[in-house]
């Protein structure tokens, strides 16, 4: 029986700027994307429809990396945001 590995990239202020084009990049290549945001949800948002439209699943959690208390509530937002990519990723470790 064959197996298929996806890639996933996770990528850190991917709402705007370089993040945002790496992930458009990323998802036209054929990867799926996770991207974090600070401020701006409606930036995120279209990212994911724009990764979305390339065919990839995609996921946006809102986490400031210069605020380390935000660590620990982003692993409690996965799962409401992870259906995207199945129930393997509800393992992943924090």
């Amino acid at each position: 029986m064959s197996q298929t590995t996806q890639t996933i990239a996770l990528i850190t202020g991917g709402s705007r700027g370089l993040g945002r084009s790496m992930a458009e990049h990323l998802a036209r290549a054929g990867t799926d994307v996770v991207i974090t945001w600070r401020s701006r949800q409606d930036e995120a948002e279209a990212v994911i429809r724009t990764v979305e439209a390339a065919g990839r699943r995609a996921a946006a959690l809102q986490l400031d990396v210069g605020a380390n208390a935000t660590f620990l509530s982003s692993p409690h937002a996965w799962p409401r945001r992870s259906n995207a990519f199945g129930a393997a990723q509800n393992s992943m470790c924090w």
